[in-house]
C-alpha cells in the first residue's frame, strides 16, 4: 500500500482524498491552518515516509511547504502540485519553484532529492467530490512520473493525460487563472452568451502567444491543461478566479485572487509587449487601475 500526504485540506485536497481513500488507507493530511485539521501530526511526520506529496495550496504557499516539507521527504517520493500561479518576489511558475527544491541536496550532494509533477486541467474540487467528470494533465520531464500517478486515480471518473511541456502547462494554470477574472467581469456586466464566446476564443489566442513568448510550447494553450481549463472555469461559479471577475465588475475593488495577482507579475515579465495583447490591457486597467469594468466589452 503506497501512502499519499497531502498538504492543504481545502476542497480540493479533500476532493482529491477522496478519490485516492478509495485505493489506499494511507492517506494524510497537513494543513498550516489548524482549525481545518484540530488533531493533526507534525508535517515532517505526515511527509515523511509518504511514497506521494499532493501539494494543495496556493502558489504564495508553496515555497514555504516544500521548504518545510522538502528534508523529510524520501529520495523515491513524487511531489504532485496542484497550485496555478507565479511568484510576485521572483517571477518563478510552479514548476521553476519546484525544480529549486528538487534538484540540489545541499547535505549530501545527490543531484535528484524528489520527482515532481505538475496536475492541470478542468478540475473543478466540487465536481470531483460529487464523483463527476474530471480531466487533469499530468505534466512531467519523465513520463514514468506520469505512469506512477496513473493508478491514484483507478475506479475514479478522472481521466488523465501525460504532457512533457512542464513550462507551459505551468503558465497554463497561471494565464487561465487571469482570463478567467476576464469572462466573470464579462458574466458579472450582465453581457450575452455570445460575447462570452467571442471572448473565451480570443482569450486563449492571447494564452497561446504568450506562452510561445515565455518558452512553452503554444499548443499546450489549446490542450485539456489550457482551453480546457478555461472553459471550465470560465464559465463556473465554483471557480474563486470566475467569481472575483463577477465581483470586480460589480465595483468590488479589492476582491483578489490567483488571477489578480499573477496579473501584474505576467505584465512585468513581458513588458513592453504586453501591449499587443488587448485583453491583458484592458484586465490591467480594471483589475490594477480600478477603471470601468465595461471597458472589458470593447475588446
Amino acid at each position: 500500500m503506497q501512502k499519499i500526504a497531502i498538504i492543504g485540506a481545502g476542497e480540493i485536497g479533500k476532493a482529491l482524498g477522496g478519490v485516492f481513500e478509495k485505493n489506499t488507507d494511507l492517506v494524510e493530511y497537513w494543513d498550516k491552518d489548524v482549525s481545518k485539521m484540530p488533531a493533526e501530526k507534525e508535517l515532517s511526520e505526515v511527509v515523511s515516509d509518504a511514497d506521494f506529496l499532493f501539494l494543495c495550496i496556493p502558489s504564495w504557499a508553496v515555497r514555504e511547504a516544500l521548504a518545510a516539507a522538502s528534508e523529510s521527504l524520501k529520495k523515491e517520493a513524487i511531489v504532485v502540485c496542484l497550485s496555478k500561479g507565479i511568484e510576485k518576489a521572483t517571477k518563478k511558475t510552479m514548476e521553476e519553484v519546484l525544480k529549486e527544491f528538487s534538484c540540489t541536496d545541499s547535505h549530501t550532494g545527490e543531484t535528484c532529492v524528489f520527482k515532481f509533477a505538475l496536475l492541470g486541467g478542468p478540475m473543478i474540487a466540487e465536481e470531483i467530490a460529487a464523483g463527476n467528470f474530471s480531466a487533469g494533465v499530468v505534466a512531467s520531464e519523465s513520463e514514468e512520473v506520469f505512469e506512477k500517478i496513473k493508478p491514484l486515480f483507478e475506479g475514479s471518473n478522472t481521466k488523465l493525460e501525460y504532457s512533457s511541456d512542464v513550462y507551459g502547462v505551468a503558465l497554463c494554470g497561471v494565464l487561465k487563472n487571469i482570463y478567467t477574472l476576464l469572462l466573470g467581469m464579462v458574466d458579472g456586466l450582465g453581457s450575452t452568451d455570445n460575447r462570452k464566446g467571442y471572448i473565451a476564443a480570443k482569450a486563449v489566442g492571447e494564452m497561446s502567444e504568450i506562452i510561445e513568448i515565455l518558452g512553452g510550447k503554444k499548443e499546450t494553450a489549446f490542450s485539456v491543461a489550457g482551453l480546457g481549463d478555461l472553459i471550465a472555469t470560465g464559465f463556473s461559479e465554483c471557480s474563486h478566479n470566475f467569481c472575483t471577475g463577477c465581483k470586480i465588475a460589480k465595483g468590488e475593488k479589492d476582491a483578489t485572487s490567483e488571477g489578480t495577482n499573477s496579473l501584474s507579475v505576467v505584465l512585468g515579465i513581458l513588458g513592453d509587449r504586453a501591449n499587443e495583447f488587448p485583453i491583458l490591457v484592458a484586465l490591467d486597467k480594471t483589475v490594477n487601475k480600478k477603471e470601468d469594468p465595461k471597458l472589458v466589452l470593447e475588446i
